[in-house]
């Protein structure tokens, strides 16, 4: 397995279209953070909400790519669930600005999108629409 295919494999798209559909994903989720920070705290810029997303779709990927090229192996719980959702807490805790309590919520339900997102696959059904 070559680095490009683990990078496919983690969800970094290689091509055009997989990165709009990534911007996609940043941008509903960068929404969905604000929305939810108005809501229990009122303190949060959109500048950090949409590095916050960005950097989380970019990041994860990463963090799981650099396992994999040193041979560590993790159950799928983790790779799934566990890591990104301690990338997301990580940065709510960075980025937000807020009590605990508030920033945990806004980072959990920003998470929660996140892997809702990542189930619907929008930088998949992008390549379908714009093959390059």
């Amino acid at each position: 397995m070559d680095f490009t295919e683990i990078l496919a494999a983690f969800g970094i798209p290689l091509s055009i279209s997989g990165l709009i559909g990534l911007f996609i994903n940043v941008i509903i989720t960068t929404v969905a953070i604000i929305i939810a920070d108005k809501i229990i705290a009122h303190e949060i810029e959109g500048k950090h909400a949409f590095i916050m997303a960005f950097v989380a779709y970019f990041v994860t990927p990463l963090l799981l790519t650099g396992l994999a090229l040193v041979n560590i192996v993790l159950p799928s719980v983790a790779v799934l669930y566990i890591i990104p959702l301690v990338v997301w807490i990580g940065l709510g805790e960075i980025l937000l600005k807020a009590d605990f309590k508030a920033k945990l919520i806004v980072a959990v339900l920003a998470f929660v999108i996140y892997a809702a997102l990542t189930a619907i696959g929008i930088p998949a059904m992008m390549y379908n629409l714009i093959p390059f």
